[in-house]
This record gives C-alpha cells, sequence and structure tokens, in this order.
C-alpha cells in the first residue's frame, strides 16, 4: 500500500498491518487509520 506524507508530499509504501511509518525523506511519522 501507499500513503502520502503530510509533511513532504513523498509516497510511502507500508504494509497493510503497520499502524505507522517514517517518511525517509523528512523522517515524519505516518499514523495508519
Amino acid at each position: 500500500m501507499e500513503k502520502r506524507c503530510n509533511e513532504c508530499e513523498n509516497a510511502v509504501e507500508f504494509e497493510s498491518d503497520d499502524d505507522k511509518i517514517e517518511c525517509p525523506e523528512c523522517g515524519h511519522v505516518i499514523l495508519i487509520h
């Protein structure tokens, strides 16, 4: 799956069982709901 970072607009790949991921571009933590 993929989610866009709120801070830098980078598209970040994540696994469906993750509850949060860290953006590799800016380090912002993205919560998966």
